[in-house]
Protein backbone atom coordinates (compact mmCIF):
# COMPACT_ATOMS: atom_id res chain seq x y z
CA UNK A 1 0.00 0.00 0.00
CA UNK A 2 2.56 2.29 1.23
CA UNK A 3 4.48 1.63 -2.03
CA UNK A 4 1.71 2.68 -4.03
CA UNK A 5 1.09 5.72 -2.15
CA UNK A 6 4.79 6.96 -2.82
CA UNK A 7 4.98 5.77 -6.89
CA UNK A 8 1.62 7.69 -7.36
CA UNK A 9 2.85 10.54 -5.37
CA UNK A 10 6.11 10.24 -7.40
CA UNK A 11 4.00 10.03 -10.69
CA UNK A 12 2.27 12.63 -9.62
CA UNK A 13 5.51 15.10 -9.06
CA UNK A 14 7.00 14.27 -12.30
CA UNK A 15 3.53 15.19 -14.15
CA UNK A 16 3.00 18.37 -12.56
CA UNK A 17 6.38 19.84 -13.92
CA UNK A 18 6.41 18.44 -17.01
CA UNK A 19 2.69 20.20 -17.53
CA UNK A 20 3.98 23.21 -15.77
CA UNK A 21 6.73 23.84 -18.08
CA UNK A 22 6.79 26.92 -20.88
CA UNK A 23 8.09 25.85 -24.26
CA UNK A 24 10.16 28.83 -25.74
CA UNK A 25 11.43 28.44 -29.77
CA UNK A 26 13.45 31.54 -30.58
CA UNK A 27 14.31 31.69 -34.37
CA UNK A 28 15.74 34.83 -36.45
CA UNK A 29 13.09 36.74 -38.22
CA UNK A 30 14.88 36.44 -41.48
CA UNK A 31 16.25 32.59 -42.12
CA UNK A 32 14.04 30.86 -39.56
CA UNK A 33 17.58 29.33 -37.81
CA UNK A 34 17.59 28.93 -34.25
CA UNK A 35 19.50 31.47 -32.34
CA UNK A 36 21.72 29.82 -29.52
CA UNK A 37 22.84 31.50 -26.39
CA UNK A 38 19.44 33.46 -26.04
CA UNK A 39 19.05 35.01 -22.59
CA UNK A 40 15.71 34.71 -20.76
CA UNK A 41 14.95 36.74 -17.76
CA UNK A 42 12.53 38.35 -15.52
CA UNK A 43 12.35 42.40 -15.31
CA UNK A 44 15.31 42.11 -12.86
CA UNK A 45 18.25 40.88 -14.56
CA UNK A 46 18.82 38.29 -11.18
CA UNK A 47 15.65 36.39 -12.16
CA UNK A 48 17.28 34.37 -14.05
CA UNK A 49 14.98 31.65 -16.10
CA UNK A 50 17.21 30.13 -18.87
CA UNK A 51 19.09 30.01 -22.01
CA UNK A 52 18.63 28.47 -25.22
CA UNK A 53 20.24 25.54 -26.65
CA UNK A 54 21.48 25.39 -30.20
CA UNK A 55 18.42 24.69 -31.93
CA UNK A 56 16.93 28.23 -30.09
CA UNK A 57 14.96 26.05 -27.84
CA UNK A 58 14.32 26.66 -23.95
CA UNK A 59 12.26 25.54 -21.19
CA UNK A 60 11.35 27.24 -18.41
CA UNK A 61 9.33 25.58 -14.96
CA UNK A 62 6.05 28.43 -14.77
CA UNK A 63 6.15 28.04 -11.09
CA UNK A 64 9.09 29.92 -11.31
CA UNK A 65 7.86 32.70 -13.48
CA UNK A 66 7.04 36.12 -11.05
CA UNK A 67 6.66 38.13 -13.69
CA UNK A 68 6.79 39.23 -17.78
CA UNK A 69 9.48 37.50 -19.14
CA UNK A 70 12.71 39.73 -21.51
CA UNK A 71 14.27 38.19 -24.26
CA UNK A 72 18.10 39.29 -25.23
CA UNK A 73 20.99 38.77 -27.66
CA UNK A 74 23.54 41.02 -28.84
CA UNK A 75 22.45 42.11 -32.77
CA UNK A 76 18.56 41.83 -31.85
CA UNK A 77 16.07 43.89 -30.82
CA UNK A 78 15.02 42.80 -27.33
CA UNK A 79 11.11 41.89 -26.66
CA UNK A 80 8.92 41.12 -23.41
CA UNK A 81 6.49 38.13 -23.50
CA UNK A 82 3.59 37.53 -20.91
CA UNK A 83 2.88 34.39 -20.10
CA UNK A 84 -0.35 33.29 -20.45
CA UNK A 85 -1.91 29.67 -20.58
CA UNK A 86 -0.31 28.55 -23.57
CA UNK A 87 2.98 25.89 -22.94
CA UNK A 88 4.93 27.00 -26.47
CA UNK A 89 5.21 29.87 -27.51
CA UNK A 90 7.60 30.85 -30.97
CA UNK A 91 9.69 34.24 -30.68
CA UNK A 92 11.02 35.88 -34.03
CA UNK A 93 13.98 38.04 -33.57
CA UNK A 94 14.77 40.79 -35.54
CA UNK A 95 18.25 41.50 -36.43
CA UNK A 96 19.28 45.42 -35.42
CA UNK A 97 20.47 47.61 -38.98
CA UNK A 98 23.53 48.98 -39.00
CA UNK A 99 23.05 52.18 -40.13
CA UNK A 100 26.37 54.66 -40.43
CA UNK A 101 26.83 58.21 -40.63
CA UNK A 102 28.14 59.51 -44.04
CA UNK A 103 30.94 61.26 -42.80
CA UNK A 104 32.07 58.11 -40.71
CA UNK A 105 32.51 56.48 -44.06
CA UNK A 106 34.32 59.88 -45.48
CA UNK A 107 36.84 60.09 -42.40
CA UNK A 108 38.23 56.14 -41.96
CA UNK A 109 37.07 52.68 -42.96
CA UNK A 110 36.50 50.14 -40.20
CA UNK A 111 39.44 48.50 -40.99
CA UNK A 112 41.70 51.55 -40.58
CA UNK A 113 39.73 52.98 -36.97
CA UNK A 114 40.47 48.86 -35.72
CA UNK A 115 43.99 49.08 -37.28
CA UNK A 116 44.66 52.68 -35.46
CA UNK A 117 42.92 51.66 -31.96
CA UNK A 118 44.71 48.39 -31.86
CA UNK A 119 48.35 49.67 -32.57
CA UNK A 120 47.53 52.47 -29.94
CA UNK A 121 46.24 49.89 -27.35
CA UNK A 122 49.32 47.94 -27.65
CA UNK A 123 51.79 51.11 -27.73
CA UNK A 124 50.12 52.58 -24.41
CA UNK A 125 48.84 49.18 -22.84
CA UNK A 126 51.52 48.90 -19.98
CA UNK A 127 53.62 45.86 -21.23
CA UNK A 128 55.69 45.21 -18.23
CA UNK A 129 54.95 44.31 -14.31
CA UNK A 130 53.28 46.76 -12.12
CA UNK A 131 51.44 47.26 -8.80
CA UNK A 132 47.66 48.54 -8.57
CA UNK A 133 45.48 49.07 -5.29
CA UNK A 134 42.00 48.33 -5.49
CA UNK A 135 38.25 46.66 -4.41
CA UNK A 136 37.53 43.16 -5.57
CA UNK A 137 33.74 42.17 -5.48
CA UNK A 138 32.32 38.71 -5.76
CA UNK A 139 28.58 37.54 -5.31
CA UNK A 140 26.85 34.42 -5.39
CA UNK A 141 22.99 34.10 -6.81
CA UNK A 142 20.83 30.71 -6.55
CA UNK A 143 17.50 30.52 -7.55
CA UNK A 144 17.07 34.46 -7.59
CA UNK A 145 18.47 34.97 -4.19
CA UNK A 146 21.60 35.87 -3.16
CA UNK A 147 23.88 33.16 -0.99
CA UNK A 148 27.12 34.61 -0.65
CA UNK A 149 28.91 38.06 -0.70
CA UNK A 150 32.64 38.40 -0.45
CA UNK A 151 34.42 42.22 -0.79
CA UNK A 152 37.93 42.81 -0.58
CA UNK A 153 40.31 46.39 -0.80
CA UNK A 154 44.12 45.39 -1.38
CA UNK A 155 46.63 45.11 -4.01
CA UNK A 156 46.82 44.07 -7.63
CA UNK A 157 49.68 43.13 -9.39
CA UNK A 158 49.70 42.41 -13.00
CA UNK A 159 52.75 41.17 -15.46
CA UNK A 160 50.92 43.68 -17.64
CA UNK A 161 50.77 42.59 -21.41
CA UNK A 162 52.09 39.46 -22.46
CA UNK A 163 51.98 38.08 -26.03
CA UNK A 164 49.79 35.33 -26.80
CA UNK A 165 52.63 32.64 -27.48
CA UNK A 166 53.93 33.12 -23.92
CA UNK A 167 50.31 33.68 -22.04
CA UNK A 168 50.33 29.94 -20.75
CA UNK A 169 53.39 30.42 -18.29
CA UNK A 170 53.98 34.60 -18.51
CA UNK A 171 50.64 36.42 -17.83
CA UNK A 172 49.74 36.98 -14.44
CA UNK A 173 47.22 38.56 -12.62
CA UNK A 174 46.67 38.74 -8.56
CA UNK A 175 44.77 40.07 -6.00
CA UNK A 176 45.99 40.34 -2.43
CA UNK A 177 42.99 41.09 -0.02
CA UNK A 178 43.79 43.12 3.09
CA UNK A 179 40.66 44.25 4.33
CA UNK A 180 37.92 41.76 4.01
CA UNK A 181 34.18 41.62 4.28
CA UNK A 182 32.60 38.05 3.75
CA UNK A 183 29.59 36.79 4.49
CA UNK A 184 29.10 33.57 6.43
CA UNK A 185 26.27 31.59 5.07
CA UNK A 186 27.39 28.25 6.05
CA UNK A 187 24.53 25.84 5.83
CA UNK A 188 23.23 24.07 9.69
CA UNK A 189 21.81 20.43 9.90
CA UNK A 190 18.62 22.22 9.33
CA UNK A 191 19.10 24.67 6.11
CA UNK A 192 19.68 23.95 2.62
CA UNK A 193 23.12 22.42 1.48
CA UNK A 194 22.96 25.10 -1.17
CA UNK A 195 23.90 27.44 1.22
CA UNK A 196 27.50 26.23 2.08
CA UNK A 197 30.03 27.75 0.09
CA UNK A 198 32.84 25.12 0.21
CA UNK A 199 34.95 23.42 -2.27
CA UNK A 200 35.30 19.92 -3.30
CA UNK A 201 37.34 17.86 -6.54
CA UNK A 202 36.35 14.81 -6.44
CA UNK A 203 35.55 12.28 -9.93
CA UNK A 204 33.01 14.52 -11.88
CA UNK A 205 32.06 16.94 -9.14
CA UNK A 206 33.73 20.19 -9.08
CA UNK A 207 32.56 23.02 -7.25
CA UNK A 208 34.47 25.80 -5.76
CA UNK A 209 33.50 29.35 -4.41
CA UNK A 210 37.07 30.74 -3.33
CA UNK A 211 38.22 31.00 -6.65
CA UNK A 212 38.51 34.91 -8.29
CA UNK A 213 37.97 34.16 -11.90
CA UNK A 214 37.44 37.61 -13.48
CA UNK A 215 41.07 38.21 -13.56
CA UNK A 216 41.71 34.98 -15.07
CA UNK A 217 39.07 36.17 -18.00
CA UNK A 218 41.04 39.32 -18.29
CA UNK A 219 44.30 37.86 -19.31
CA UNK A 220 42.64 35.55 -21.81
CA UNK A 221 40.98 39.13 -22.98
CA UNK A 222 44.49 40.44 -23.07
CA UNK A 223 46.17 37.54 -25.05
CA UNK A 224 43.03 36.44 -26.90
CA UNK A 225 40.79 39.58 -27.70
CA UNK A 226 40.11 41.76 -30.63
CA UNK A 227 42.69 44.20 -29.32
CA UNK A 228 45.36 42.32 -30.55
CA UNK A 229 47.16 43.38 -33.41
CA UNK A 230 48.37 40.04 -34.48
CA UNK A 231 44.99 38.60 -34.13
CA UNK A 232 42.26 41.29 -35.00
CA UNK A 233 42.67 39.47 -38.83
CA UNK A 234 40.62 36.86 -36.74
CA UNK A 235 37.43 38.87 -35.93
CA UNK A 236 35.05 40.71 -37.63
CA UNK A 237 34.12 44.12 -37.27
CA UNK A 238 31.18 46.50 -37.91
CA UNK A 239 31.07 50.12 -36.64
CA UNK A 240 27.41 50.06 -35.86
CA UNK A 241 26.82 53.05 -32.99
CA UNK A 242 28.27 56.64 -32.49
CA UNK A 243 27.96 58.57 -29.42
CA UNK A 244 29.32 61.32 -27.96
CA UNK A 245 30.46 62.08 -24.36
CA UNK A 246 31.16 65.34 -23.16
CA UNK A 247 31.01 66.92 -26.96
CA UNK A 248 34.29 63.62 -27.57
CA UNK A 249 33.05 62.05 -30.29
CA UNK A 250 33.22 57.81 -30.08
CA UNK A 251 32.37 55.02 -32.20
CA UNK A 252 31.02 51.64 -31.60
CA UNK A 253 32.43 48.64 -33.18
CA UNK A 254 30.83 45.50 -33.20
CA UNK A 255 32.92 42.71 -33.29
CA UNK A 256 32.78 38.81 -33.73
CA UNK A 257 35.37 35.92 -33.52
CA UNK A 258 35.54 33.72 -36.83
CA UNK A 259 34.24 30.19 -35.80
CA UNK A 260 36.89 28.86 -38.36
CA UNK A 261 39.99 29.37 -36.67
CA UNK A 262 38.86 28.10 -33.24
CA UNK A 263 40.53 26.50 -31.79
CA UNK A 264 43.46 26.12 -34.01
CA UNK A 265 44.54 30.35 -34.45
CA UNK A 266 41.92 31.87 -31.59
CA UNK A 267 41.69 30.38 -28.52
CA UNK A 268 38.46 31.99 -27.64
CA UNK A 269 34.85 32.57 -29.05
CA UNK A 270 33.39 35.81 -27.64
CA UNK A 271 31.48 39.08 -29.65
CA UNK A 272 30.59 42.25 -28.46
CA UNK A 273 31.24 45.78 -28.69
CA UNK A 274 34.78 48.22 -28.38
CA UNK A 275 34.54 51.93 -27.78
CA UNK A 276 36.86 53.88 -29.83
CA UNK A 277 37.46 57.78 -29.38
CA UNK A 278 37.27 59.42 -32.66
CA UNK A 279 40.11 61.99 -32.48
CA UNK A 280 42.79 59.51 -31.15
CA UNK A 281 41.58 55.94 -31.46
CA UNK A 282 42.37 55.64 -27.43
CA UNK A 283 40.20 52.11 -26.29
CA UNK A 284 37.43 53.76 -23.88
CA UNK A 285 35.88 50.48 -23.04
CA UNK A 286 34.92 46.97 -24.10
CA UNK A 287 31.88 45.06 -23.80
CA UNK A 288 31.54 41.29 -24.24
CA UNK A 289 27.97 40.10 -24.38
CA UNK A 290 28.95 36.54 -24.73
CA UNK A 291 31.51 33.80 -24.08
CA UNK A 292 31.14 30.55 -25.80
CA UNK A 293 34.96 29.06 -25.64
CA UNK A 294 37.54 30.30 -23.82
CA UNK A 295 40.96 28.51 -23.53
CA UNK A 296 42.93 28.43 -20.08
CA UNK A 297 46.54 27.11 -19.79
CA UNK A 298 46.88 23.43 -18.44
CA UNK A 299 42.79 22.71 -18.00
CA UNK A 300 40.82 23.23 -20.77
CA UNK A 301 40.49 21.21 -23.42
CA UNK A 302 39.30 21.91 -26.90
CA UNK A 303 36.14 19.56 -26.31
CA UNK A 304 34.72 21.09 -23.56
CA UNK A 305 32.30 23.50 -24.15
CA UNK A 306 31.49 26.60 -21.73
CA UNK A 307 28.82 25.67 -19.37
CA UNK A 308 27.89 29.39 -18.71
CA UNK A 309 26.74 32.81 -20.58
CA UNK A 310 29.41 34.54 -19.51
CA UNK A 311 29.11 39.05 -19.99
CA UNK A 312 32.07 41.12 -19.59
CA UNK A 313 33.05 44.67 -19.87
CA UNK A 314 36.43 46.46 -19.57
CA UNK A 315 37.24 50.75 -18.97
CA UNK A 316 40.06 51.44 -19.49
CA UNK A 317 41.96 54.75 -17.98
CA UNK A 318 45.13 56.34 -19.17
CA UNK A 319 47.06 57.92 -16.83
CA UNK A 320 50.71 59.41 -17.47
CA UNK A 321 50.29 58.31 -21.32
CA UNK A 322 49.75 54.33 -20.04
CA UNK A 323 46.63 52.36 -19.84
CA UNK A 324 45.60 50.29 -16.83
CA UNK A 325 42.49 48.22 -16.35
CA UNK A 326 40.16 50.57 -14.26
CA UNK A 327 37.23 48.42 -14.09
CA UNK A 328 36.36 45.15 -14.63
CA UNK A 329 33.11 43.35 -14.94
CA UNK A 330 31.81 39.90 -14.82
CA UNK A 331 28.81 38.15 -15.33
CA UNK A 332 28.00 34.57 -15.44
CA UNK A 333 24.89 32.74 -16.13
CA UNK A 334 25.32 29.18 -15.74
CA UNK A 335 22.94 26.95 -17.99
CA UNK A 336 24.82 23.31 -17.88
CA UNK A 337 26.40 21.46 -15.15
CA UNK A 338 30.16 20.79 -15.82
CA UNK A 339 31.37 17.18 -15.99
CA UNK A 340 34.79 17.34 -16.28
CA UNK A 341 36.81 17.38 -13.33
CA UNK A 342 39.15 19.25 -14.83
CA UNK A 343 36.95 22.08 -16.08
CA UNK A 344 39.20 25.79 -15.69
CA UNK A 345 36.17 27.57 -13.77
CA UNK A 346 34.06 25.34 -11.91
CA UNK A 347 31.13 26.82 -10.39
CA UNK A 348 30.27 28.47 -7.07
CA UNK A 349 27.99 25.53 -5.95
CA UNK A 350 26.52 21.93 -6.90
CA UNK A 351 24.25 21.56 -9.54
CA UNK A 352 24.41 24.95 -11.41
CA UNK A 353 21.84 24.44 -14.06
CA UNK A 354 19.26 23.31 -11.64
CA UNK A 355 19.80 26.19 -8.97
CA UNK A 356 19.70 28.98 -11.31
CA UNK A 357 23.56 30.05 -10.37
CA UNK A 358 24.23 33.55 -11.59
CA UNK A 359 28.48 34.48 -10.23
CA UNK A 360 29.45 38.39 -10.55
CA UNK A 361 32.64 39.47 -10.27
CA UNK A 362 34.04 42.75 -10.32
CA UNK A 363 37.43 44.97 -9.78
CA UNK A 364 37.52 48.54 -9.50
CA UNK A 365 40.83 50.01 -9.60
CA UNK A 366 41.68 53.31 -7.17
CA UNK A 367 45.65 53.63 -7.38
CA UNK A 368 48.35 52.41 -9.62
CA UNK A 369 52.42 52.53 -9.57
CA UNK A 370 52.97 54.25 -12.92
CA UNK A 371 57.08 53.85 -12.62
CA UNK A 372 58.25 51.98 -15.77
CA UNK A 373 59.32 48.71 -14.15
CA UNK A 374 58.49 46.55 -10.81
CA UNK A 375 61.19 44.28 -11.36
CA UNK A 376 63.67 45.42 -9.01
CA UNK A 377 61.77 44.70 -6.26
CA UNK A 378 62.62 42.11 -3.79
CA UNK A 379 61.57 40.34 -0.58
CA UNK A 380 64.34 38.17 1.29
CA UNK A 381 65.83 37.43 -2.06
CA UNK A 382 62.14 36.05 -2.96
CA UNK A 383 60.59 36.38 -6.26
CA UNK A 384 58.12 38.78 -6.42
CA UNK A 385 55.63 36.27 -8.10
CA UNK A 386 55.93 33.83 -5.49
CA UNK A 387 55.63 36.21 -2.79
CA UNK A 388 52.15 38.12 -4.50
CA UNK A 389 50.84 34.17 -4.80
CA UNK A 390 51.25 33.87 -1.28
CA UNK A 391 49.88 36.99 0.33
CA UNK A 392 46.77 36.36 -2.08
CA UNK A 393 45.62 33.55 -0.18
CA UNK A 394 46.53 35.24 3.49
CA UNK A 395 44.14 33.93 5.95
CA UNK A 396 45.07 36.69 8.63
CA UNK A 397 43.34 39.35 6.98
CA UNK A 398 41.56 42.07 8.66
CA UNK A 399 37.92 43.07 8.91
CA UNK A 400 37.28 47.11 9.77
CA UNK A 401 34.28 48.80 9.17
CA UNK A 402 35.64 52.18 9.52
CA UNK A 403 38.37 51.51 6.26
CA UNK A 404 34.96 50.22 4.10
CA UNK A 405 32.94 53.88 5.25
CA UNK A 406 36.28 55.72 3.83
CA UNK A 407 36.07 54.16 0.55
CA UNK A 408 32.70 55.33 -1.59
CA UNK A 409 32.75 52.46 -4.10
CA UNK A 410 28.72 51.56 -4.00
CA UNK A 411 27.81 47.22 -4.36
CA UNK A 412 25.34 46.57 -6.82
CA UNK A 413 22.44 45.08 -5.37
CA UNK A 414 23.33 45.92 -2.24
CA UNK A 415 19.94 46.34 -0.98
CA UNK A 416 18.95 42.75 -1.93
CA UNK A 417 21.82 41.66 -0.81
CA UNK A 418 21.76 42.76 2.58
CA UNK A 419 18.39 41.81 2.57
CA UNK A 420 18.79 38.28 1.87
CA UNK A 421 22.24 37.27 3.65
CA UNK A 422 20.68 38.66 6.71
CA UNK A 423 18.18 36.15 7.40
CA UNK A 424 20.68 33.85 8.56
CA UNK A 425 22.65 36.99 10.95
CA UNK A 426 22.75 40.37 10.54
CA UNK A 427 25.65 40.87 7.95
CA UNK A 428 27.94 43.11 10.28
CA UNK A 429 28.27 40.27 12.45
CA UNK A 430 29.10 38.26 9.27
CA UNK A 431 31.35 40.22 8.68
CA UNK A 432 33.14 40.00 12.04
CA UNK A 433 32.87 36.42 12.35
CA UNK A 434 33.83 34.93 8.74
CA UNK A 435 37.27 37.07 8.35
CA UNK A 436 39.34 34.54 8.80
CA UNK A 437 37.73 31.48 7.45
CA UNK A 438 37.16 31.75 4.00
CA UNK A 439 40.12 30.51 2.55
CA UNK A 440 40.81 26.90 2.32
CA UNK A 441 43.34 25.07 4.67
CA UNK A 442 45.68 24.52 1.53
CA UNK A 443 48.46 24.72 3.91
CA UNK A 444 47.39 21.03 4.77
CA UNK A 445 48.24 19.97 0.99
CA UNK A 446 50.79 16.72 1.06
CA UNK A 447 52.80 18.40 -1.59
CA UNK A 448 53.26 21.52 1.17
CA UNK A 449 56.17 20.04 3.25
CA UNK A 450 57.51 21.26 6.80
CA UNK A 451 59.89 23.58 5.04
CA UNK A 452 57.44 25.53 3.01
CA UNK A 453 54.92 25.98 5.60
CA UNK A 454 57.62 27.73 7.23
CA UNK A 455 58.58 30.06 4.91
CA UNK A 456 54.91 30.58 3.95
CA UNK A 457 53.86 31.46 7.40
CA UNK A 458 56.80 33.85 7.60
CA UNK A 459 55.49 35.75 4.77
CA UNK A 460 52.29 35.76 6.44
CA UNK A 461 53.39 37.33 9.52
CA UNK A 462 55.78 40.06 7.43
CA UNK A 463 52.80 40.77 5.30
CA UNK A 464 52.79 44.31 6.78
CA UNK A 465 56.31 45.14 5.79
CA UNK A 466 55.47 44.14 1.86
CA UNK A 467 52.37 46.05 1.78
CA UNK A 468 54.28 49.17 2.95
CA UNK A 469 57.18 48.60 0.33
CA UNK A 470 54.60 48.29 -2.21
CA UNK A 471 51.71 51.80 -0.95
CA UNK A 472 54.71 54.07 -1.16
CA UNK A 473 55.12 53.13 -4.67
CA UNK A 474 51.36 53.98 -5.45
CA UNK A 475 49.27 56.87 -6.67
CA UNK A 476 45.60 57.76 -6.95
CA UNK A 477 44.31 57.53 -10.59
CA UNK A 478 42.61 59.74 -12.29
CA UNK A 479 41.69 60.82 -16.25
CA UNK A 480 43.64 62.72 -18.17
Amino acid sequence: MYKKLIVITVFLIITQNIFSQVHLKIYDSENKKGLENVLITGANENSFYGITDSTGICNINTNQLKDTIYISLMGYYHQSLSILNEKTYTIFLKKKNIQIEEVVVKEYSKESIIKNASENYSTQYRNTPYFGKGIYTKTINCNNHYLEYNRGYGFLYSSGYVKYHKFDLDSKFAFVPVNMECSNSYATHDQPIILNPKSAHKGNISFNSFSRELFSFYRAIEAFGPLNPKLIKYYDFKIDTISYDNNQKKYGMYFQSRSKYIPEKLKMACKGRIWINASDFTINKLEIEDINYLYMPFFRKNEIPTPYKAIMSIKWISFNNQLFPENIYLKKYWFDNPCDSLLSFPPSRMRPKKNKLIEYEEFQLTEVDDSKDCKELKFENSHIWRIISILSVNPKIQYDSLSWSKLDFPVQNWESIKLDLSKYETIENQFKKNNNNYYDDWLNFNLINQDKIDIIENIWNQSDTWFNIINKRLKPIKNE
